[in-house]
């Protein structure tokens, strides 16, 4: 599997403390703002740095630079004058060519799926600063805007108070190496006041790797032009030491271009509220317009917004003015699904589940196909590679779309069957499903650079195609793609009946665990598959097909179970001709999501628990003590509810517990909860597998 994306302005912090969750939570990280695979920051600590991603391994939102999600700064500062006083609320104290006045206390932090709340206390104030990305799968406009805001709430406590708040971004956030030229301006519509900053040389589209930030397009920092706020363009110390000593902000903009690390321009903005006694709010916009997303085999796609709004300045507009009722909506979307969450697993699956919904749709990006005039929605890896549309990777993500809006799943996959019906320039040439499209955010591989998976991936899109018939069978698009695509979704299916029930020596999704010839885990995927194309002959008036494919998949797992059962009965084989292992069964999940019988989960779930049960839950196989947390918790999705809540419990355990300063991992010890290897993950929508059940 292979992951990764370009970017999301992601504000990253751990240590945190959940108040209308469970209380004392210390997770590895949290995101706070995300504007989509275009930017991502988070927040790295001075302690405990790893290589790559590192997020911050205390609480406090100024005890670090933020940074990309690898770890590159990209930061952020924030300062709040009290009375004459100046406070820093984030970042470090140390930064580009001076120091930053004293951190205000932090006293609480909240993680919502949609929100980060960060409170601090003064003697005379209390301050709220609120991180808040709309990621509202029901709605494809505020879905696709790359927009995120940060809402400053101030309180006085104690008579009268004047108050000046301060925020800048540096111009790291629109490069990838800070030795790349940027430009800047300053514009006005008739809703707001906007500061933008960009390469010079814009090479759009240009750019496709792992580790490695956006280097094209503008980032923006932008106020209502009712705020009583000015803004600038300084050189990061200029600006951050005329607001200490005044809390005012250079008058003249910075001019010309320059290289980033030429003295660290910055976009700044400072809003004076004067002497309040009572509460107030401002708020300012960050944004990133990628111009293009995505370049499908040279069909270059911009983003699924530009389709309601004529310019980006529209979309900044929209935003300023609807900032009051999209926050409003964001709460009522955030108490009703944590109320869902901890319905269906308490309030520690609730917590950890609303941790990883921004981590889990920041690596999507919804676009517009004017070829097929339609939506379709991209997913790039976060971590463990660069890939684009990585089956494996879409289908472990899978529940979290299966739950909150299905048909984004089906606008995931049809990038896929488009490539694989040779509808592109780039010929397949497979009888099996493709494994990824390319390096995000180009599409552009050869059937002859697959990472073939020729079981794994076919299995999972005819699994995922067959959930999405069932849930939005009635829904046109459906049926029309369906139809599109009969002919090849049924050579799939010939696939899988002519190399199961015994898979041979084929690439899983577990692949960096190393070579698992004969795995029953692959094996029981692929017969689900031949069951799942069973379902859709169903749905296409297929009778005849219906009943053969079922037959085979029905024989099919009969010998699966004379194959793959241990001797004593307690439990299932890792593989085929190895007696003494197991390994995790999460490839049996979907026949709960599709409602098919064909493997019966209990007694490996009970030997999981009874004899490989570690503080952070049951290594994924019986070669090491690692596991996957997606995974874990689609195993946990089929327990009863007492195991469920114990696999549940691991799983939070494991975020409290692993890897200081990493973004929430899917890959770690199980005795140790240590990071293994990836972080940042989109596969981490997996922790939703218990909600596509329970709904």
């Amino acid at each position: 599997m292979r992951s990764q994306l370009f970017g999301a302005v992601l504000l990253s912090i751990a240590a945190v403390t959940f108040c209308a969750l469970t209380k004392d939570f210390k997770p590895p990280g949290n995101t706070l703002v995300c504007c989509r695979p275009s930017i991502q920051v988070r927040v790295i600590s001075s302690l405990d740095l790893t290589t790559r991603s590192v997020w911050a391994p205390s609480h406090n939102l100024n005890d670090a630079f933020t940074t990309h999600w690898f770890g590159a700064t990209k930061s952020f500062i924030g300062i709040i004058r009290i009375d004459g006083k100046p406070y820093r609320y984030l970042g470090p104290q140390k930064t580009a060519g001076s120091d930053l006045p004293e951190p205000l206390q932090q006293t609480n932090l909240e993680v919502h799926p949609t929100r980060s709340v960060y409170t601090f206390k003064h003697e005379k104030l209390v301050l709220e600063v609120t991180f808040s990305t709309a990621l509202l799968t029901d709605d494809y406009d505020l879905l696709s805007r790359p927009t995120a805001y940060i809402t400053y709430r101030v309180k006085p406590t104690s008579g009268s108070v004047n108050v000046q708040i301060y925020f800048d971004a540096t111009a790291e956030v629109s490069v990838d190496k800070n030795d790349e030229i940027v430009s800047w301006q300053r514009n006005t519509t008739s809703s707001s006041n906007i500061l933008s900053v960009g390469t010079v040389a814009q090479p759009v589209l240009k750019k496709a790797c792992d580790v490695c930030g956006i280097n094209w397009g503008y980032f923006y920092l932008a106020v209502s032009k009712k705020a009583p706020a000015t803004q600038s363009v300084a050189l990061a110390e200029d600006a951050r030491t005329t607001f200490v000593n005044s809390g005012k902000l250079p008058t003249t903009d910075l001019s010309g271009s320059r290289q980033v690390q030429d003295g660290w321009p910055v976009l700044a903005t400072a809003w004076d509220l004067g002497s309040i006694s009572s509460e107030m709010q401002q708020y300012a916009v960050v944004a990133y317009n990628d111009i293009y997303s995505v370049d499908y085999f040279k069909q270059y796609l911009k983003s699924y917004w530009t389709r309601k709004f004529a310019t980006f300045h529209d979309v900044i507009d929209a935003s300023i003015n609807e900032h009051d009722q999209i926050l409003n909506r964001l709460k009522t979307f955030d108490e009703k699904l944590v109320a869902d969450l901890t319905r269906v697993g308490g309030d520690k699956y609730a917590t950890i589940s609303s941790l990883a919904y921004r981590q889990a749709l920041g690596a999507l990006k919804l676009v517009w196909n004017e070829k097929f005039n339609m939506p379709w929605y991209f997913l790039k890896e976060i971590s463990s590679n660069g890939d684009a549309q990585t089956v494996d990777v879409i289908y472990p993500a899978a529940p979290i779309l299966l739950y909150l809006q299905p048909k984004l799943l089906f606008l995931q996959l049809l990038p896929i069957m488009n490539y694989a019906s040779n509808e592109t320039i780039s010929k397949y040439t497979y009888d099996f499903a493709p494994h990824h499209l390319g390096t995000y955010p180009i599409c552009d591989i050869v059937s002859g650079a697959q990472e073939n998976m020729p079981i794994e991936e076919t299995a999972n899109m005819l699994q995922m195609w067959s959930a999405l018939v069932r849930k939005l069978g009635q829904d046109k698009d459906i049926q029309v793609f369906t139809q599109k695509y009969w002919k090849l979704l049924t050579s799939w299916v010939d696939y899988l009946v002519a190399n199961l029930p015994d898979p041979g020596e084929q690439l899983c999704t577990d692949d960096f665990a190393g070579p698992s010839p004969h795995n029953s885990n692959l094996a029981a995927k692929g017969i689900i598959g031949i069951a799942a194309y069973a379902q859709l002959a169903s749905y296409m008036s297929q009778p005849a097909a219906a009943s053969k494919y079922e037959a085979i998949s029905r024989d099919y797992a009969r010998k699966w179970e004379e194959m793959s059962i241990v001797g004593d009965k307690t439990h299932t084989k890792l593989e085929f001709d190895k007696d003494d292992t197991f390994s995790l069964k999460y490839n049996i999940y979907f026949q709960y999501v599709l409602n098919i019988t064909l493997f019966d989960p209990k007694p490996d779930i009970a030997y999981y628990l009874a004899k490989q049960d570690y503080p952070y839950g049951t290594p994924l196989d019986s070669r090491k003590l690692y596991t996957k947390l997606d995974w874990y918790y689609w195993v946990g999705a089929m327990a009863d509810e007492r195991q469920w809540l114990t696999f549940s419990d691991r799983g939070y355990a494991m975020a409290e517990k692993t890897t200081r300063g990493v973004p929430l991992t899917d890959w770690y010890m199980t005795d140790s909860a240590d990071v293994v290897g990836f972080r940042a993950r989109p596969v981490i929508g997996g922790l939703y597998a218990k909600m596509v059940l329970g709904k």
